[in-house]
C-alpha cells in the first residue's frame, strides 16, 4: 500500500467520495472537467475516441490506468502531456499502475484500435493534484 499527496494505492485506487464526471461504454470521447472522473471501455463502431482532460489553475492533472490488458498490435491507450498534437507519454497496451503527471491544466487520452478488433476492457481515471512547482 502506498500514499500519494491523501490517496490511497493497492491493487485498486481508492478515490474520495465527491462528484465525479464520467464516460462510459456509449461515449467515444469529450472535453472531461472536474476534480476527477473515470473513461471506460467504448464497445461501439468508431476505431478512435480522443478525449481532453482539464482542471482548474493551480493543478495538474494525474491520469492512472490501474490495470490495462489491450491486444497489443491491435489497440492501444495513448497519453498526451496536454491537448491534442501535444507531446506523447506513450502509447499502452498492458500494464499495472501506468501513471503520467501532466506539466499543465490540460491533458488528453487516445484511445484506438483496428476496425476489425473488438474493443477490450479498460478503465483510466484522471484527478486533478496541486501543482507542483520548482
Amino acid at each position: 500500500m502506498v500514499q500519494v499527496k491523501g490517496y490511497l494505492y493497492l491493487n485498486i485506487l481508492l478515490i474520495p467520495p465527491r462528484s465525479a464526471q464520467s464516460k462510459g461504454p456509449h461515449d467515444c470521447g469529450g472535453h472531461l472537467r472536474g476534480q476527477y472522473g473515470t473513461i471506460s471501455t467504448y464497445e461501439g463502431p468508431e476505431t478512435e475516441c480522443v478525449w481532453t482532460i482539464q482542471v482548474d489553475p493551480g493543478y495538474q492533472l494525474l491520469v492512472i490506468i490501474p490495470f490495462l490488458n489491450l491486444d497489443c498490435g491491435k489497440e492501444y491507450v495513448e497519453i498526451l502531456d496536454g491537448p491534442p498534437g501535444s507531446e506523447s507519454f506513450g502509447k499502452f497496451c498492458q500494464g499495472l499502475s501506468i501513471t503520467n503527471r501532466g506539466s499543465s491544466t490540460n491533458m488528453t487520452v487516445k484511445y484506438s484500435r483496428n476496425p476489425d478488433h473488438p474493443a477490450s476492457s479498460y478503465k483510466i481515471v484522471f484527478l486533478r493534484d496541486p501543482l507542483v512547482t520548482t
